[in-house]
């Protein structure tokens, strides 16, 4: 198993900020109220603020990502 190496991870990282630019740049075009989910029938049925959308997002991403460079490390079968 490879080590960590910041040469391999930033590639990754800078994947994990682009949405971050983009919302940072894209910010004052966007509607107060987005769509977060849609019901069966296609239609909305609940909202939410740019900004706490993308910190969700962000969150989800960084915890998998985290998880998935923990996980080799926990692999019993070494």
């Amino acid at each position: 198993m490879k080590e960590f190496s910041v040469k391999r991870e930033w590639v990754l990282w800078l994947i994990w900020l682009v949405p971050l630019a983009l919302y940072l740049g894209l910010a004052s075009r966007l509607p107060a109220r987005i769509p977060s989910h849609y019901g069966l029938d296609g239609k909305p049925d609940a909202f939410s603020n740019a900004g706490r959308l993308l910190s969700s997002a962000l969150s989800v991403e960084a915890l998998l990502y985290g998880v998935l460079l923990v996980l080799p490390y926990l692999d019993s079968g070494r």
